[in-house]
C-alpha cells in the first residue's frame, strides 16, 4: 500500500505523557519509521562503526531513536544500566568505556552532560523535551537541540547549537516535514509572529486509538499545499515563531500558559530568567490555585546558598512585570523528573502561603466602584483590597487614566501621593 498509514502498515502504539490528565496513545506505522531512520543516518553520518548510547526507557519514544536507526546500520548500541541512570559521573565513565559516539539525553540530564561529561568518544550530542537554556557548550563534539510531538515520529525540528547562541531555536524543520506557523483563524503568519506550528509530511503518525474526536481534531489535511506527500499534518499545539533566517523558535505550549492575575504567561520565559540570578542552579515553576482566588507562582530552586526571596523578585522585574514574579520561592535539592527524565511537576507540593486577612474581605458599595474602575483601567480580570496596583502593571501613564475616572465618578482630584499612601 502507498498509503503511509495503512492498517496494515502500524507498528507501534505509543501513549503521551497526557498533559491533559488523559493519556493518549499515538498510532506510528513502519513507513513513519523508515522517513525517520533515513533522516538520522543522514543528519549524523552514522556508519557501521559507530556506537550510540541507549538512555530512554523503552516506553519512551527516545529510545525508537537510539535503537533503530543503529541497527538498520548495523552499528553498536549500549544500553545503560537503570543504576546509573541519575548519576552523571559514572554514566560518563560507562558511555566511554564502551565507546559511544552518538547520544541522546533527556533536556535536564543532557544540559548537566554538555556542561560535566568527558567522554573522549563523544561525536553528537542531542538533548529534547523540555525548553533547553544556554549554557557553555562543548568544542569537542556537536550539540543539538531537538523538538518533536510524539505524533510525528520522534523528532520534527533539530538544531546544531552554537557557542556564540544566546537562545536556542529548535529548528529548522527536518527534510520529511514542512511546517506552518498558524493563527487561531487558520491563517499562516509572518516571520516573528506568534502562532501554532503545524507539521506536514510522511512522518505524521496515524491518529490516536480510540479517539476518533481528537484525532479529527489534530490530525487534518493539509490546508496550505495539495502535494500528497505532504497531506498528512498534525496541529501541534505548541506556540513559536519562524526567525528571519528560517528557524523555529519556540515559545510553550497552548496548553502549558497559565494565567496569573488577568495575563497569560509562559513558565519557561519566566524560568529563564530565573536561571540568571547569582547562585541558582536550576529551577521550575508551578501555578496554584491562590486560596483568596485566581493562581499564584511558586518557583523550587535549586541552590548551595541561601537565596534571598525578595531580592530574586526585584531581579525578575528588573526585565518581566510583576505579576510573572513568584509569589512562592522554595528551595528544593533537585529537580525531581519522571520515568522518561522530563520535569516531574507532580512531584511539586504545594506550598504554605500567607494570606492577608482582609484578603477576602466583602466590599462595600464604594469599593466595589473602584475595584471596577481599576480592574477595566488595568485590563485585569481580579484584584484583592489587599493588593498592590503597581503589581497589576500600574504605570504613570494608567495612573493618570485611573485618577480620570476616579474624578468623572466621584468628582475628586487624586494624586500619586495620595495612591502611594
Amino acid at each position: 500500500s502507498s498509503d503511509v498509514c495503512s492498517s496494515d502498515l502500524i507498528m507501534i502504539l505509543l501513549y503521551t505523557s497526557g498533559s491533559t490528565g488523559i493519556p493518549k496513545g499515538v498510532k506510528l506505522s513502519q513507513k513513519n519509521l523508515v522517513c525517520f531512520i533515513n533522516w538520522y543516518h543522514k543528519y549524523y553520518n552514522l556508519t557501521n562503526k559507530d556506537t550510540v548510547g541507549a538512555y530512554a526507557r523503552f516506553g519512551f519514544d527516545a529510545n525508537m531513536m537510539d535503537t533503530y536507526p543503529t541497527l538498520t546500520k548495523g552499528a553498536k548500541l549500549v544500553i545503560l544500566p537503570e543504576e546509573y541512570r541519575l548519576d552523571l559521573q559514572k554514566m560518563d565513565e560507562y558511555f566511554e568505556a564502551n565507546g559511544v559516539t552518538h547520544l541522546f539525553l533527556t533536556t535536564q540530564v543532557g544540559r548537566q552532560y554538555g556542561i560535566d561529561g568527558k567522554n573522549k568518544y563523544l561525536r553528537h550530542l542531542s538533548m529534547g523535551g523540555e525548553k533547553l537554556i544556554p549554557f557553555d557548550v562543548s568544542d569537542k563534539y556537536k550539540t543539538y537541540n531537538l523538538y518533536g510531538p510524539t505524533e510525528c515520529t520522534i523528532l520534527s525540528t533539530a538544531y546544531q547549537v552554537k557557542k556564540e547562541d544566546k537562545s536556542y531555536p529548535i529548528g529548522p524543520v527536518l527534510d520529511n516535514f514542512k511546517g506552518y506557523v498558524v493563527s487561531p483563524d487558520k491563517k499562516r503568519v509572518p516571520v516573528g509572529a506568534l502562532g501554532e506550528l503545524y507539521l506536514s509530511g510522511n512522518q505524521v503518525g496515524c491518529g490516536y486509538l480510540n479517539r476518533e474526536e481528537k484525532t479529527k481534531e489534530v490530525f487534518i489535511d493539509n490546508p496550505f499545499d495539495n502535494n500528497p506527500k505532504y497531506k498528512n499534518t498534525y496541529r501541534s499545539g505548541d506556540v513559536v515563531r519562524y526567525m528571519e533566517n528560517g528557524f523555529v523558535d519556540f515559545v510553550g505550549r497552548q496548553d502549558g500558559q497559565v494565567k496569573i492575575r488577568g495575563f497569560r504567561i509562559e513558565l519557561s520565559e519566566v524560568e529563564e530568567v530565573i536561571r540568571k540570578y547569582d547562585g541558582i542552579k536550576d529551577v521550575a515553576l508551578k501555578a496554584f490555585d491562590h486560596p483568596s482566588g485566581g493562581k499564584y507562582l511558586c518557583a523550587y530552586i535549586v541552590s548551595d546558598k541561601e537565596i534571598d526571596k525578595d531580592d530574586l523578585k526585584k531581579f525578575i522585574m528588573q526585565t518581566k512585570p510583576p505579576y510573572m514574579a513568584p509569589q512562592a520561592v522554595v528551595k528544593i535539592d533537585k529537580i525531581p523528573l519522571n520515568q522518561n527524565g522530563k520535569v516531574n511537576k507532580k512531584a511539586l507540593e504545594e506550598p504554605k502561603i500567607e494570606i492577608k486577612e482582609n484578603a477576602k474581605t466583602k466590599l462595600n458599595v464604594l469599593e466595589e466602584k473602584l475595584k471596577n474602575i481599576a480592574l477595566d483601567v488595568l485590563k485585569t480580570e481580579d484584584v484583592s483590597i489587599t493588593d498592590s496596583l503597581y503589581e497589576f502593571g500600574l504605570t504613570s501613564i494608567l495612573s493618570i487614566k485611573l485618577f480620570t475616572q476616579i474624578y468623572k465618578e466621584f468628582n475628586i482630584d487624586i494624586s500619586p501621593s495620595d495612591l502611594n499612601n
